[in-house]
């Protein structure tokens, strides 16, 4: 059985240097009703796939409202914010990378601050 709430990371445990791709970290997460991240701006790409529920992220001033089978990229040094939906809090499982190919890579799968 799945707890109620859960969150679980697993991080890259060699110390690499990006070079053209590089995997953080990853992990997992059950949130809670209105469980809220930022405003706040990271320095890597972070790429959250919802499982289940709702939520919603905030770009470039867009609001987003996602559920199950969605995704969302947020880019290094942009403003974000995302939240779990009250009634119906999303689950959601993330990886975080790094590297010179990053913004190539998120651009061929057709993902970017406007089409996140």
């Amino acid at each position: 059985m799945v707890p109620e709430f859960f969150y679980s990371v697993v991080s890259n445990p060699v110390s690499i240097e990006y070079g053209e791709l590089g995997v953080l970290f990853a992990g997992e997460s059950q949130t809670k009703p209105g469980h809220k991240l930022g405003p706040k701006v990271y320095d890597f790409y972070l790429l959250h796939h919802v499982i289940s529920g709702r939520g919603t992220f905030v770009c470039k001033g867009t609001e987003y409202r996602l559920g199950p089978g969605q995704s969302f990229l947020i880019e290094p040094e942009r403003l974000i914010e995302y939240v779990a939906d009250e009634q119906d809090p999303w689950r959601y499982r993330w990886v975080a990378f790094a590297g010179k190919r990053c913004a190539e890579l998120a651009s061929a799968a057709g993902l970017s601050a406007d089409t996140p």
